[in-house]
């Protein structure tokens, strides 16, 4: 009888004790499968940080909260800051247009989150959004052109796609200032242009006018000690030797705050790093304790089979076919467990997902798909086949004889 019908008659003949074992791994499998795409959907969202510049000006808020809100456009509503204060930064004591290492300011573009497309945010801003002092950060019009009044507006592509929106089109865009329940009316705009893709954050926006962002303001008779004459970000392209200057003038004295982009980039990736690391632990941890579970069943299974085994062994089999038995068992309990902790984590994905939508934004432009789990299948199988080691040790060391001899 071969190895591989063996293990199919053993497995068969203990039906309970192997469904247990198959469970417990499936379920293993299952819920490190949804750890990891939950942690890798979370990851997902610094994956497509716009390019933004040297420097963020915000209101005062936390490094990752201001990078995250300007350059991935996720997170609440922003606070407001004085559009003053952009105005003094385009003047010519700080704004310069060399491009040589100098202290001075080369590009200030300004951002004013102002409404809604369903679930994309509008902003207004100008052609120094266009027009940077790193050609390779300038976001291009793929069709159309950039907006010459209110009424119209740029879309990214992905809304493009999404929403199947063409140049010429009319869209309705919601008024969107936070929380605070504003009567200005839904508006109208004209789609102008177009952007190309940049895979990045900027592909879910939509861009208009600045001014059109205050009308909306002022129609909602929204309050702020600067009226309308507010802002929620600009994103500011420097040389070398003016960060220092700009923290100061910035975070000293004024009421906003100023965040380097690079410096709250590695910020959030020590975050992200030891968040990954923890969830490696923890799903290696699930796995580990499903493979004890196998282990100790094989380990009571053969040790209660020992008498068997050696009559096998008498009637002829090696200890390298005694081994293929194990092996095949192994594979017949995870391979199946495997398909079962696949299925669970399809199943369990999506309700986890909804359940944590408010506490993980969701990149529209990142797809988490289920074979983002095969590395927890294959940590499943090897952990099944180390779990074999114990029992197989044991067969290595059994005296065939003395087995014999105690029937």
């Amino acid at each position: 009888m071969k190895p591989i019908r063996l293990a199919y008659l053993n497995l068969t003949r203990h039906r309970l004790t192997t469904f247990i074992a198959i469970a417990a791994l499936a379920i293993a499998v299952g819920s490190s499968g949804v750890l990891l795409r939950i942690y890798s959907l979370s990851n997902s969202r610094f994956t497509t940080l716009a390019k933004g510049g040297d420097g963020i000006v915000g209101a005062k808020a936390g490094h990752i909260e201001i990078l995250l809100g300007s350059l991935n456009l996720e997170g609440d509503y922003p606070e407001f800051i004085p559009a003053n204060l952009f105005d003094s930064l385009r003047g010519p004591e700080y704004s310069s247009k060399a491009t040589e290492d100098d202290g001075m300011l080369h590009t200030v573009i300004p951002i004013l989150v102002f409404g809604k497309f369903k679930n994309y945010r509008v902003m207004g801003t100008d052609e120094s959004f266009l027009h940077r002092a790193r050609s390779e950060d300038n976001p291009i019009i793929l069709t159309g052109k950039w907006y010459q009044n209110n009424g119209e507006v740029v879309i990214g592509s992905h809304v493009a796609q999404e929403e199947s929106l063409k140049v010429g089109d009319k869209i309705k865009i919601s008024p969107w200032v936070g929380n605070t329940n504003t009567p200005a009316p839904d508006r109208e705009f004209v789609i102008s242009g177009i952007i190309e893709p940049t895979n990045s954050a900027w592909d879910n926006g939509l861009y208009s006018t600045v001014e059109v962002g205050r009308e909306i303001f002022r129609e909602g008779k929204i309050k702020t000690i600067w009226d309308d004459k507010i802002l929620s970000y600009f994103l500011v392209y420097m040389g070398p030797k003016a960060y220092g200057k700009f923290d100061s003038l910035i975070n000293q004295r004024t009421v906003s705050q100023a965040v380097f982009t690079e410096q709250a980039k590695v910020l959030l990736e020590s975050l992200t790093g030891t968040g990954r690391i923890l969830g490696a632990m923890i799903s290696a941890l699930i796995i580990f304790l499903a493979g004890l579970c196998v282990s100790a069943l094989m380990i009571t299974r053969f040790d209660a089979m020992g008498t068997e085994i050696a009559v096998l062994r008498a009637l002829g089999y090696t200890k390298k076919e005694i081994t293929s038995w194990l092996l095949y068992e192994g594979l017949m309990m995870s391979l199946p467990a495997c398909l079962l902790g696949a299925l669970i984590d399809l199943a369990s994905f999506p309700i986890l997902k909804s359940i944590l939508s408010s506490g993980i934004p969701m990149n529209p432009l990142v797809t988490i798909s289920i074979f983002q789990s095969s590395i927890v299948w294959i940590a499943a199988v090897v952990a099944t086949v180390l779990a074999l080691l114990i029992p197989l040790a044991r067969v290595y060391r059994q005296d065939v004889h003395i087995t014999l001899r105690g029937i």
